[in-house]
């Protein structure tokens, strides 16, 4: 679902970055804690991944699938 959205929101011009275990860090991780881009992860990586991306101002979580 992450790298839909991550596809999506690069159709719309927008600078994104996507987090997945061990797939982050570095330069990709200083432009979200800097706020140049959207961070784009599942709920595993936002909560429970080293190391912690940063708490955003504005989180918005999808659960639509999690139910199943």
């Amino acid at each position: 679902m992450a790298e839909r959205v991550q596809g999506e929101a690069t159709k719309l011009g927008l600078e994104v970055v996507r987090f997945a275990a061990r797939d982050y860090g570095g330069a990709r991780l200083d432009d979200y804690h800097q706020g140049q881009a959207v961070g784009v992860m599942n709920y595993w990586v936002y909560f429970n991944s080293r190391p912690v991306p940063q708490p955003a101002d504005l989180v918005i979580f999808d659960d639509a699938h999690l139910a199943e």
